[in-house]
């Protein structure tokens, strides 16, 4: 049932993209994230069906979507990455911990808490790309701080997230909120649609790819509470 419920979407979503490839990529992103991963067969079979006979037209979809991949283990890698974070904390805070404060002071621990950011992509990815994204955040302290979601949004221009560069920073801002979305957290996905408007992207672009992410999550009966709001912040930009 969810297979014939997801088809319907995929032939509408197609027909509407015409021409714009980012469909079957922020498909594949929303159905990853809601935990429908077995349904992304039934997207990449109507990209290939939709490129024809064309060998090189059928070549690129598979390029984008092993890029698109790529980028979506990043994301969501460190998604789980700050998810994890932020329970150890609640879970240190709930204990008795003596110290002249009577508490931790997780200000001191920041930079630890990229570097296991670091160590997670390591994992998700390999050492390689964690190793490239390490000198990235050395080269651009001044710029990432400690803030994760401006540390999200500047190593999207490194080649963590960049391995082919078939897409563009707009397509890949947009991947990132669907992805987001999809994961129901507001403000990250909040700071990816400002930063798509900064690559060339529109407020019509960002509302088009919550409500792909919001048609997906009905059609396999997932719950997405928090994300409807991003629709008043879209309007307000």
């Amino acid at each position: 049932m969810p297979e014939q419920a997801v088809r319907q979407p995929v032939d509408e979503v197609a027909a509407r993209y015409h021409g714009n490839d980012n469909w079957y990529l922020e498909l594949v992103a929303a159905l990853t994230v809601l935990n429908r991963g077995d349904l992304t067969p039934l997207v990449a079979q109507k990209a290939v069906e939709l490129a024809g006979q064309d060998r090189q037209a059928r070549r690129m979809v598979w390029l984008r979507l092993r890029e698109a991949m790529l980028k979506l283990t990043v994301v969501a890698g460190q998604a789980k990455a700050l998810g994890t974070q932020r329970a150890l904390q609640g879970a240190i805070a709930a204990e008795d911990v003596p110290s002249a404060q009577g508490h931790r002071d997780f200000n001191m621990d920041r930079d630890e808490a990229l570097q296991k950011c670091v160590n997670y992509i390591a994992l998700m990815v390999g050492d390689q790309a964690a190793g490239e994204l390490n000198k990235q955040l050395s080269a651009e302290k001044s710029l990432v701080g400690h803030d994760l979601a401006t540390y999200n949004y500047c190593i999207s221009g490194t080649q963590v997230l960049l391995d082919d560069t078939i897409m563009h920073m707009r397509d890949t801002e947009r991947l990132i909120v669907a992805a987001l979305v999809g994961l129901d957290i507001v403000w990250w996905a909040e700071a990816h649609v400002k930063a798509l408007l900064v690559h060339k992207g529109t407020p019509a672009d960002a509302r088009e790819v919550v409500d792909l992410v919001h048609a997906v999550a009905n059609a396999v009966d997932a719950k997405l509470e928090e994300s409807a709001r991003l629709h008043d912040f879209i309007h307000n930009l």
